[in-house]
């Protein structure tokens, strides 16, 4: 008797468990095709749909679309221009300029203006 007891509960906790997992899978999918009518590549697409999820986050983003998407679905978001500028008024690094040199030269692509507008905005 107590063995039947044990694995009714056993069987109660795992049709919990899979209820859970369903209903996290169903509400993932739904935040998802959300992000997905945006068209976005598959990391901006996954990096909303987490901030979609979890309360309070937001994200780095450097993509006009993605920008719009976060924009229209009340995401907080920064860029990596913003970033930069963020991180040198905490002192963590001492030049916006070279970092901006390191990451151009490892492909992100930044206009002539954006560059010129981060320098100004950090005073270099």
């Amino acid at each position: 008797m107590a063995g039947s007891f044990v694995e009714q509960r056993k069987g109660h906790r795992k049709a919990k468990i899979t209820a859970f997992i369903l209903d996290y899978t169903n509400s993932r999918r739904i935040i998802k095709k959300s992000v997905e009518n945006y068209n976005l590549g598959k990391g901006e697409t996954e990096a909303l749909s987490l901030a979609l999820e979890i309360p309070e986050s937001g994200v780095i983003l450097d993509d006009f679309a993605a920008r719009k998407c976060a924009r229209n679905l009340h995401i907080p978001f920064i860029g990596t221009g913003g970033l930069l500028i963020s991180a040198k008024q905490r002192k963590l690094i001492s030049s916006v300029s070279e970092a901006l040199e390191k990451i151009q030269r490892e492909g992100l692509w930044l206009s002539d203006a954006v560059v010129k507008t981060l320098k100004e905005k950090a005073k270099e």
